[in-house]
This record gives C-alpha cells, structure tokens and sequence, in this order.
C-alpha cells in the first residue's frame, strides 16, 4: 500500500513538474527563434533641412546558409503623418549593402521629430530597427506663418507701450 501511495505521488509531482516547465518556457521564451538573417542601419540618427534629404545606407547579413529574399519597408511617422515607403526585396548571397534616400518635403516645418522603422521581412521571419531625423533649419509654411503672427503680436504690444 505504501508503494501505491509513493506512486501516486511522483506521478502528480511529475505532472505539476511538466506544467511547470511549459509555463516557464512560454515566460521565458515569448515568441519565436530569432529571423535567420539582420541588418543595420547607418546612420542611427540623422539631422535634416526641409527640402534636404537623408541617405540611409542598410547592411543585410545571413546566418550561414541563408541565402533567402528580404523585402523591406520603411514605416514613417511624424505630426501625426504615417507613411510606408517599399525600399525592395534583395537577394543573397550576404552580406549585401544598399542605400535609401529619405526626402524630406520643403513644406516640413523645423523642429518636427520623424521617427521610422525599418522592418526587414523573409517568409515568415521579420527583423526590425528604428531610426530617428530631427528636421532642422528654417522653411516651410507653418515656420512663415507662426514667424508672421509673433511679428504682428510685438508690432501690436510695441505700439501699446507693453514693449
């Protein structure tokens, strides 16, 4: 009877045993295997005047064996603004380089943060980085206007004698 007993026991530690590893494998491993392949992304961060533009220069690289196509895109976002750029699909062997110019429009105003990310994506497998542009300089309608209006608001305070 004792043995019986000893039996069950292990059996039921031997299930909450089991349980307990495929929690702690969901917790620890949340998600899937790394993508087979990466890149990166020159520069990081980048300073840009309305009208200008941005070269992003984009290093693709293989696990070993991996020879597989890429297909990037370029999600942009700024003020509100989203835009999805299709930068191509590129071919092993790797590693492999190629460049992306970002424009930036002349109507941008200074000052307006543009985060973007590039998401690299093969079969099911998808690798991602994020790049940040600070638009700088002068230019732009906003700039004009707000420029136009504090103009008028110093004139007006100067005439009243607030200034």
């Amino acid at each position: 009877m004792e043995s019986r007993i000893t039996d069950h026991r292990l059996y039921h530690h031997g299930i909450l045993l089991g349980i307990l590893v495929v929690i702690l494998a969901v917790l620890v491993v949340p998600g899937a295997a790394a993508a087979p392949f990466s890149f990166t992304i020159s520069p990081q961060s980048a300073q840009a005047a309305p009208g200008g533009s941005v070269p992003y220069t984009i290093t693709i690289n293989g696990n070993p064996g991996f020879n597989s196509p890429v297909t990037f895109v370029m999600k942009v976002s700024a003020a509100g603004y989203t835009d999805t750029v299709n930068l191509g699909t590129y071919n092993g062997p790797y590693p492999k380089t190629f460049t992306y110019t970002l424009p930036v429009p002349s109507q941008v105003p200074a000052g307006v943060a543009v985060k973007a990310t590039v998401t690299g994506t093969s079969g099911a497998d998808q690798y991602s980085q994020a790049v940040d542009l600070q638009v700088t300089g002068g230019g732009g309608p906003v700039e004009s206007i707000i420029s136009a209006i504090t103009s008028a608001i110093n004139s007006i305070l100067q005439s009243l004698g607030l200034r």
